[in-house]
């Protein structure tokens, strides 16, 4: 029995050290490619209601590593129905009315004298201190004092109001005259007397003399008009213009000594930095830009995964499990964007492009996803192969969502991976260079693509 029992335990550890002897050596940055990260199927319905509310579906299937499927389904905004009413239960449609209480305005008070006033009938005496008191007697009314029509002037110290006639007084008073002054006549203005000299003028057809004092003087036979001089026209006098004479400066250059200082780049062209890659699609470009935007601004992308974090908890998963490991996998995430600095925005760079579309194509061809080559090579192995400048490399692969933020944010939350491995690959702080391969539809998985990162 003790021969037996040192016998599978001779052959046990030759087993075991077969095993690790025979493993293949990992990237000097000691960053294993982590298991792909995919959707196997992401499709959206939109339904307009007759009310016009608009309700998005999203059906999502994911699937990991051993080949689980759970579906996700996220209605974006769900129609307002009204309450379901039973059959037998009548509906009911009172709605509370509240009554709001009447406020009578009293009437605009009568003012009766200085300190008096009445208000719907009822006297009240007029406080210091503008409250009123009420007057249990009646108080007669003071008597209207009617004003007087406007006066009619008489003469310089006469007026008369409501036919009677006073005497203006040089204090401003007023005497009553008891007989009658006759009023004096009224004097017509004459129209506008008519110039005819210096010192005549006519009024109604009748001249008259005006005199120094002002004064005029009829005129008994008529005088002739003197006659209308007419003043010529003020001559025009051209004046010729002095002849131009033509004076040639002479031309100065003064040499340019100014020195153009380019514009700093701003935040988005700053991380584009591959917009001018022409063997790349648009859509590898933008996800460059989109790696770049979190290396550069950590705690600037954080509104981005809140925002995705929002849209997992709309989400009704067929696995809860995979629901709170999402969210417990987002939270980690941004407590990280929150601790983290800014790193290095990568440049592309075509062999490592090159390198990411040869793996890619070679899955597709296989309809086989993985990091593993047909040639049994590694990420790095290729990466380094394909350009012997580059000291080493890494590999992530994802597929399913159309949208590139998408795609990158599974990556960057990476639930469900130990050690968050494709998170640590975007995030690595080493990497220089960086290129995005779209392959296409590969084993079943939409939009599935290759990033390969080096330095």
């Amino acid at each position: 029995m003790n021969k037996l029992s040192y016998l599978l335990y001779f052959v046990s550890f030759i087993l075991v050290t077969g095993c690790v002897g025979s493993s293949k050596i990992v990237s000097t940055t000691n960053q294993a490619p982590s298991e792909r990260k995919t959707v196997m199927e992401s499709t959206t319905m939109t339904e307009t209601r007759p009310d016009g509310t608009v309700v998005v579906t999203e059906k999502i299937i994911y699937t990991d590593a051993d080949g689980k499927k759970t579906t996700a389904i996220n209605i974006k905004e769900a129609p307002v129905s009204p309450p379901k009413q039973s059959e037998n239960e009548p509906a009911e449609t009172t709605t509370p009315t509240v009554t709001t209480p009447t406020v009578k305005v009293p009437e605009t008070p009568i003012v009766q004298a200085d300190n008096i006033v009445e208000i719907q009938g009822k006297k009240y005496t007029r406080n210091p201190d503008g409250t009123l008191t009420a007057i249990e007697g009646n108080i007669p009314t003071p008597p209207t004092v009617k004003v007087p029509d406007t006066p009619i002037v008489q003469a310089d110290n006469i007026v008369e109001i409501q036919g009677k006639k006073y005497t203006r007084n040089p204090d401003g008073t007023l005497t009553a005259i008891e007989g009658n002054i006759p009023t004096p006549p009224t004097v017509k203005v004459p129209d506008t007397p008519v110039l005819q000299a210096d010192n005549i003028v006519e009024i109604q057809g009748k001249k008259y003399t005006r005199n120094p004092d002002g004064t005029l003087t009829a005129i008994e036979e008529s005088i002739p008009t003197p006659p209308t001089v007419k003043v010529p026209d003020t001559p025009v006098v051209e004046v010729p213009a002095p002849p131009a004479v033509a004076v040639e400066t002479p031309t100065i250059t003064t040499p340019d000594t100014t020195v153009e200082t380019p514009p700093a780049p701003t935040a988005a062209s700053g991380i584009d930095t591959a917009r001018e890659a022409n063997y790349m699609t648009e859509r590898e470009k933008n996800m460059i830009k989109e790696i770049n935007l979190v290396r550069s601004d950590p705690t600037g992308y954080i509104p981005l995964v809140n925002e995705y974090r929002e849209q997992v908890k709309r989400t009704t998963f067929t696995d809860a499990n995979f629901a709170k490991e999402e969210l417990r996998a987002i939270e980690d995430l941004i407590r990280e964007l929150q601790l983290m600095s800014p790193i290095a925005i990568l440049q592309p760079r075509e062999t490592l492009h090159n390198t990411a579309k040869a793996h890619g194509n070679e899955m597709k061809a296989r309809n086989k996803t993985g990091h593993v080559g047909n040639d049994n090579s590694y990420p790095w192995d290729r990466i380094t192969r394909d350009d012997p400048s580059l000291e080493d490399g890494n590999e992530n692969l994802v597929g399913g969502p159309d949208e590139v933020r998408k795609s990158v944010m599974l990556l960057l939350v990476d639930s469900g991976i130990p050690g968050y491995g494709h998170r640590k690959t975007l995030l690595n702080p080493t990497w220089k260079y960086v290129s995005c391969y779209e392959v296409g539809e590969v084993q079943g998985f939409p939009h599935y693509w290759v990033q390969n990162f080096a330095k």
